[in-house]
């Protein structure tokens, strides 16, 4: 109990050095039309020091670490704004990497915690997305194509890693049929894409997968009682009295 009381005073005293900061540089931004952004950033970024710190006393306090990523990520956001790396569409690609980077930290630290390389995955992929798009590198059906390929990606990468994950190769198989039709164009030969992969998708599982698959050894049936020889009584009769 009295740990639980330290922790949440703990927490409400960094919460509340946060917000203090934070509304003294406003006031100082009010006040001083000089206070520009890199003055926020720095201010941000000492903000994060000083709750690292606390941590570097405690560190069974992790979650002490989540408002000083915030805090340098958003600084670091800043400054690259500022001076002009950032802009438009690559702000939302900083941002949903920063999202994502956490997640793949925490699963290359614990390789058991797979679950953790979905929500990567996605900010990532996303990320990855909007980054091609503003730079006009994608743009209408490519778009399209990209998703699907997005979403195709992990499952033939399961069955890469393990071909007994065959079924992998199903949606994994369609949604990259999909952004093949995509990438070929609405019309021509694009409208045979899906169905010649569905075609071939379903004679692979059948003439390759289904062969191949454990099926109930048969044995031959053990021969009845009666046609085995009795056993020998081993009990002598008791005398008659």
């Amino acid at each position: 109990m009295m740990q639980k009381q330290m922790t949440s005073n703990r927490g409400a005293a960094i919460g509340g050095m946060v917000l203090i900061v934070l509304g003294v540089m406003a006031l100082l931004n009010q006040v001083f039309p000089w206070f520009t952004a890199l003055l926020w950033a720095g201010a941000l970024g000492v903000a994060g020091a000083v709750i690292l710190m606390l941590y570097q006393a405690d560190r069974s306090q992790w979650w002490m670490l989540i408002p000083v990523y915030v805090l340098w990520v958003v600084a670091a956001m800043i400054v690259l704004i500022d001076v002009n790396i950032l802009r438009d569409e690559i702000i939302a690609t900083y941002v949903l990497y920063a999202i994502g980077f956490p997640f793949l930290y925490s699963y290359l630290k614990n390789r058991e915690n797979w679950g953790l390389l979905i929500p990567a995955y996605v900010m990532f992929a996303v990320g990855t997305m909007v980054m091609l798009i503003g730079f006009n590198v994608i743009n209408d059906e490519l778009i399209a194509s990209y998703v699907m390929f997005a979403i195709a990606a992990p499952f033939l990468l399961v069955y890469a890693i393990n071909r007994r994950n065959w079924w992998a190769l199903i949606p994994g198989g369609i949604m990259a049929s999909i952004g093949i039709a995509f990438l070929l164009g609405a019309g021509g030969a694009a409208r045979f894409v899906l169905p010649a992969a569905l075609i071939l998708g379903g004679a692979y599982l059948l003439l390759v997968r289904a062969p191949h698959e454990n099926t109930e050894v048969m044995t031959p049936l053990s021969r009845p009682a009666a046609d085995k020889a009795p056993a020998a009584e081993t009990k002598e009769k008791a005398p008659m009295v």
